[in-house]
C-alpha cells in the first residue's frame, strides 16, 4: 500500500495541475469508472485524466471513427482542422469503461486490471527459413501474453523473466518466486497465481475527482 501511495504522489507532482493536496486516492475494484477518452501518457492514464475525447476522433475528411479500427488517427488542432495524431505519441484509450494500450501490433484490451495488469496483444514474428522464397524472412503474427506494471508504466512479457521484474518491488514474493524451479516458474499458473498475489498485496490507486 505504501508503494502505492509514493508513486500516486510522485504521479501528481510530476503533473503539476493535478498535484493538489487534497487529492484523494482510492483502491481500484468493481464500481470503478474510467473517464472516457484518449491518454496520451501513462501519466494521464494514472491519473484518470484523458486529454481528448473520443467524440473529437475523426479521419482525414473530419468523419467519426471507431478507435480500435484502422483508420489513421485525427484530432482538430486551434482552428478546428483534422491533424493527424502520430501512433507513438498516444499512449492509450478508454471507451465504455474498458482501457485500451498502444502496443506495437495496434490498441489491445487492458484484460485484468490490477497494480500488475495482464493483457492479450498480438505480436509479430520474424523467423529465418531458408525454404522460404525470396530473402528467407517470414513474418507471420500470433497472439501473445502481457503484463503492465502499474509503479513505473513497464510493459512487461508474462514469462518468468517478466515476472521476476515485475515482483522486484515485493522482495518476499520474489524469493518465493526464485525459490520454485526453472519449469515451475514458466507454468502458466504459477504466473497468474503470483501475479494475483501481487494484487492482492499491492493497491492500484487512482484519484478521485
Amino acid at each position: 500500500m505504501m508503494r502505492s501511495i509514493v508513486l500516486c504522489q510522485v504521479l501528481a507532482i510530476g503533473l503539476g495541475a493535478f498535484g493538489q493536496m487534497d487529492t484523494i486516492w482510492v483502491p481500484y475494484g468493481p464500481g470503478f469508472e474510467f473517464r472516457e477518452g484518449i491518454y496520451r501518457s501513462f501519466g494521464e492514464f494514472r491519473l484518470n485524466a484523458p486529454s481528448a475525447r473520443l467524440e473529437e476522433l475523426t479521419d482525414r475528411q473530419g468523419l467519426r471513427i471507431d478507435p480500435r479500427g484502422d483508420d489513421a488517427w485525427h484530432l482538430p488542432d486551434s482552428l478546428g482542422r483534422p491533424t493527424p495524431v502520430p501512433d507513438r505519441t498516444v499512449w492509450g484509450f478508454c471507451s465504455n469503461n474498458v482501457v485500451y494500450l498502444n502496443t506495437a501490433t495496434g490498441f489491445h484490451r487492458i484484460c485484468m486490471m490490477g497494480a500488475l495488469s495482464h493483457l492479450l496483444y498480438t505480436q509479430v514474428i520474424r523467423d529465418w527459413d531458408p525454404s522460404f522464397y525470396g530473402t528467407g524472412m517470414r513474418t507471420y503474427t500470433m497472439e501473445a501474453q502481457g503484463m503492465l506494471a502499474m509503479a513505473s508504466g513497464a510493459f512487461l512479457p508474462f514469462s518468468a523473466a517478466g515476472m521476476d521484474q515485475a515482483l522486484a518491488d515485493d522482495p518476499e514474493l520474489l524469493a518465493e518466486f526464485r525459490a520454485l524451479g526453472k519449469r515451475a516458474r514458466n507454468e502458466p499458473g504459477t504466473l497468474f497465481a503470483f501475479l494475483r498475489r501481487y494484487n492482492q498485496r499491492h493497491d492500484l490507486l487512482f484519484p478521485r475527482y
